[in-house]
């Protein structure tokens, strides 16, 4: 029987944030992932992210990055990025949701979702729901084990992030679980 190994990389956004970005309390307060793979390879993802707006700077909402070319060892591996549904409400007022309410604009291998209403500013913590499925994405196959090399959170976050969390279903039994925390590009 084959095993499963699992690579998660909370990189150190967490720890590392630069404040040359951030604005005083501009952060994400929490950042939850919810990860499943599925038997066909592709993985679904929801993550749930209350962010918190600066108090100086007017924002409409939250923009977020991800990539959807996936680089290992120097091999790229391109990936089908679909975004199912977008959600955003007040931590205030949740009755106050706002369904697919974004734009998207992909370039040089990240997509970037511009998500809010573009005629109103935020003043207060938000939460937002993303929920997407990659294809051909960051499942690897060997003699003896197959894969998942992931990157939950991602390096394209400009603020610092408060707590995060994941949860990681796959279809099998794991045998081993490798995880890696550190800033963009570390080998540690």
């Amino acid at each position: 029987m084959k095993k499963l190994r699992i690579g998660l990389i909370f990189f150190a956004i967490l720890f590392c944030s630069s404040p040359i970005y951030a604005q005083e309390d501009e952060r994400i307060l929490q950042f939850e992932s919810q990860i499943s793979v599925n038997t066909d390879t592709s993985i679904n993802i929801v993550e749930n992210i209350t962010f918190n707006p600066s108090s100086t700077i007017a924002k409409h909402g939250l923009e977020w990055t991800v990539p959807y070319v996936y680089s290992r060892s120097y091999f790229k591996r391109p990936t089908l990025l679909s975004i199912n549904s977008v959600t955003h409400y007040p931590v205030s007022n949740p009755s106050l949701k706002t369904f697919n309410q974004y734009s998207r604009n992909d370039a040089k291998g990240w997509a970037i979702l511009r998500i809010g209403d573009p005629n109103t500013y935020i003043s207060e913590p938000y939460v937002y729901v993303i929920d997407y499925s990659l294809k051909y994405s960051s499942i690897s196959f060997f003699d003896k084990h197959e894969e998942v090399f992931l990157n939950i959170i991602g390096p394209g976050w400009r603020f610092p992030i408060e707590n995060a969390t994941a949860t990681l279903t796959v279809p099998k039994d794991i045998k081993e679980v490798v995880c890696f925390s550190g800033p963009d590009g570390s080998k540690e």
